[in-house]
């Protein structure tokens, strides 16, 4: 194993590390998430990264730590070694435990070897996680063309954040929680916590008030979400389903910001059919171009290092992908998707809830292109003739909304 210079070390520290640190791992912080995607952090992320193979090899590098072993992942099929094998890598990273602790202390990712196989079972049950479609599906469509229901005029973050939020407390807490947001400004603020792993205290008082209000739901296990799902599903004492739905309800902000994305680019690209399976696509596009995890860690069970894959390296390494700075959905359609695309993770530890977030997102987009045509008005510079941006602002995007007349709303 190669070890990195000194002098490389603090480039990896600056210019890798230290933005995805400050624009909030676990809740982004909007001044942040401005000012990196003025500077095209990580652009400058995949240059660093890729300068780095040409001088060490494609090897795991070494950087130097002191009182710590890390090691970045530089090349594709070392990805995919890492993440599929979960005894020796495990998901449950010493940073990750201590920020993810914050608000879901139970929580499936951050599990011991022991407890990981019956939350992960339980999991992928009430997510229906093997079937492309939820067997609650039809339900979830519903909720959607209720919910989405854009207007002429503009159309920011904040608009479609508040009906994204309704959405998700109604698919997976049930429609008595529809206008509860106060469940969610708590969830916030324990995100903001986390944000500084242990080196904020936890705040257990506050944790347990909002385990409270998650339980409540849980309890009630209204017909048609996913709190029924878990009512249905045997469980041991030690799943503490309210921490897994903590988990959903922190994920689903992610699928959020993909979904608002996704509406970007299928904006600035007119000629992308509207079909699911294009629109899934663009979703998945929307993640890999600017993920929303970028930073994946694991740590070796054998001797405590820590391995750090980076994402958007892998997403946007234009030295390995002739798309890496185009939008093309289509290669999530015919197989050209590079193995080292991780949207939603991979292997065992492959996120759960996959195929529902991507098709709760995909009938989003639906159902708001459905009779209204949107014009991104804040970044000119998807313009479908130009490589994309490095950086996204998820929270800076702006749309002008018109709605179609009678005649050029689709029909079937």
């Amino acid at each position: 194993m190669a070890r990195a210079s000194v002098l490389d070390t603090l480039r990896v520290a600056t210019t890798a590390l230290m933005p995805i640190v400050a624009r909030g791992a676990l809740l982004r912080r909007p001044s942040m998430v401005r000012a990196q995607e003025k500077a095209d952090a990580d652009r400058r992320l995949v240059r660093l990264l890729q300068r780095l193979r040409d001088t060490y090899g494609e090897d795991r590098l070494r950087l130097r730590v002191p009182g710590r072993s890390i090691s970045l992942v530089l090349s594709r099929e070392d990805v995919q070694h890492v993440l599929s094998d979960v005894v020796t890598y495990t998901p449950a990273n010493v940073e990750k435990r201590h920020a993810l602790a914050h608000f879901q202390p139970d929580g499936l990712l951050i599990s011991d070897a022991a407890d990981r196989p019956h939350r992960r079972t339980f999991t992928e049950a009430v997510l229906d996680t093997h079937s492309s479609v939820h067997a609650l599906g039809d339900v979830f469509a519903s909720k959607v063309d209720e919910e989405v229901t854009p207007t002429a005029g503009r159309l920011d973050w904040d608009d479609f954040a508040a009906s994204w939020w309704r959405l998700v407390r109604r698919i997976v807490l049930g429609d008595s929680a529809a206008d509860d947001s106060l469940l969610i400004e708590r969830l916030k603020s324990l995100r903001a916590n986390a944000n500084w792993s242990y080196f904020h205290r936890e705040e257990v008082e506050h944790r347990e008030i909002f385990l409270r209000h998650v339980r409540s739901y849980v309890d009630r296990a209204e017909p048609g979400s996913l709190a029924a799902r878990i009512a249905a599903q045997p469980a041991a004492a030690d799943v503490h389903p309210e921490s897994q739905v903590a988990h959903w309800l922190f994920a689903f902000d992610a699928a959020g910001m993909a979904t608002f994305q996704a509406l970007a680019l299928l904006a600035s690209h007119p000629s992308v059919p509207r079909d699911q399976d294009h629109l899934r696509a663009s979703v998945l596009e929307s993640v890999r171009l600017w993920p929303t995890t970028p930073l994946v860690l694991r740590d070796s069970a054998a001797d405590g290092s820590t391995l750090l894959i980076l994402a958007p390296f892998f997403h946007r390494d234009d030295q390995r992908l002739s798309y890496a700075n185009a939008f093309e959905p289509e290669v999530w359609l015919d197989g050209r998707a590079d193995h080292a695309l991780i949207p939603f993770s991979d292997g065992p530890a492959v996120c759960p809830g996959r195929n529902l977030v991507l098709f709760i997102a995909a009938k989003t987009l639906s159902a708001m292109f459905l009779e209204h045509d949107f014009m991104l008005t804040s970044h000119p510079q998807l313009a479908a003739d130009e490589p994309l941006p490095g950086t996204l602002n998820p929270l800076g995007l702006r749309f002008a909304v018109t709605a179609r007349t009678v005649d050029e709303v689709p029909v079937g």
